[in-house]
């Protein structure tokens, strides 16, 4: 159902989406769609795959743009779990140097704003675009549970602080945050609950296809328990490669999500499947699936809430974000931790067994459909922006 068209002239909204892992792009994708809906035009700027975004070009041809650039640097990973800290801050180091990537962005993007009547910048969450915002005097919101900064000062050494200070600066040009469910201290808004802060509830997406659908179209029977194993598009191939078919408990299969299909288990019998197609529709994989095994990120973690289904992972030590996310599940779902050795190992059967004795009732009632406050809050603040302006 679309929502009503706006009174007032169409705004253009220019949304940056982080291109680290799918989490950033795909909860951008629901937000994205809302602001369409409402009649407005976005262009989308990420370094994320463009498939992620195919839908929304095929519905809106004529008010929806995506743009291909790098706008922040997220973080390097080792494999799903273990972050690079040296080489993400290197990373970071080299984006931000004099002549950079991020000084060369700087030097043109606010013109590109202006050129192309921007009422808005919104980010999920680089923090260059907030700058560019703020030089070509346009309103900008960072809409999200985190912040770069939180995560990259937790990586930084001595040496590199005043680095990630100089991110924690370039948020701090945000007009207003609109916060995500499961968030974490944001330093460009301190707690408490900050002055141009509006939480939102959950935004996540939902299935496309019935269980039964999208079992009928994997062949699978109904009465087979799935085990789905989806770790954001990293490579699972070595690590399952030792799992042994005792992984699983009797009568479960693991469905698994990513590059690890390429390599699998092929053979009939197999208890493993794999699935290799990258732009494959996660939620109907959840829906159909009776528990998820994977790393505690925000696509993942708000599917399994709104569709109410047990999530065991493997936690990411070196990833501050988890803790709000797991303070999601465990308001919202249900969450068991799998330490990675037991994961290497295939010692998966206790915490499939574990996970799959909740009751499917959670702890608090889970309120959906974040976007549609966020096309509220969004208007409510561009005027209001207007006004101080005036």
């Amino acid at each position: 159902m679309h929502l009503h068209a706006p009174q007032k002239s169409v705004l253009h909204v220019a949304w940056y989406a982080s291109g680290h892992g799918f989490g950033h792009a795909t909860r951008s994708v629901i937000s994205v769609r809302a602001l369409l809906d409402y009649g407005y035009r976005v262009t989308v700027t990420s370094t994320a795959p463009a498939f992620l975004f195919s839908d929304v070009v095929r519905d809106f041809p004529h008010s929806f743009t995506f743009r291909v650039m790098q706008v922040d640097t997220g973080v390097l990973q080792r494999d799903a779990v273990t972050v690079d800290r040296t080489g993400t801050i290197a990373r970071l180091e080299e984006f931000l140097s004099p002549g950079g990537v991020a000084e060369r962005f700087l030097e043109s993007e606010p013109n590109w704003l202006r050129d192309n009547a921007v009422d808005v910048v919104c980010v999920d969450a680089p923090y260059t675009p907030l700058c560019a915002a703020r030089a070509a005097k346009i309103p900008s919101i960072i809409v999200s549970n985190f912040t770069w900064d939180s995560i990259l000062l937790h990586l930084a050494d001595s040496g590199s602080v005043e680095l990630v200070r100089k991110v924690t600066k370039m948020y701090s040009n945000a007009s207003y945050l609109i916060r995500m469910v499961g968030h974490i201290p944001i330093p460009a808004f301190p707690e408490p609950k900050p002055p141009h802060c509006v939480d939102i509830p959950l935004v996540a997406r939902l299935p496309r296809t019935s269980p039964a659908a999208t079992r009928a179209e994997l062949g699978i029977p109904l009465g087979t328990k799935i085990l789905l194993v989806a770790f954001g598009g990293h490579d699972l191939r070595e690590t399952l490669a030792a799992s042994a078919v005792t992984a699983l408990p009797d009568d479960w299969i693991a469905l698994v999500v990513g590059p690890a299909a390429k390599g699998g288990d092929t053979r009939e019998g197999s208890r493993f499947r794999y699935i290799a197609d990258p732009s494959s529709y996660v939620p109907d994989l959840i829906a159909c699936s009776d528990v998820m095994l994977g790393k505690l990120g925000y696509g993942s973690c708000s599917e399994v809430v709104a569709l109410q289904k047990p999530f065991i992972y493997v936690p990411r030590g070196d990833f501050v974000e988890e803790a709000g996310l797991l303070r999601l599940m465990q308001q919202y779902g249900h969450a068991v931790e799998m330490p990675w050795i037991d994961f290497c190992n295939g010692r998966w059967r206790q915490y499939v067994e574990l996970a799959s004795c909740w009751d499917g009732v959670p702890k608090e009632p889970v309120v959906l459909g974040g976007e549609r406050d966020l096309v509220q809050t969004l208007q409510t603040m561009v005027a209001e922006f207007s006004c101080d302006r005036k």
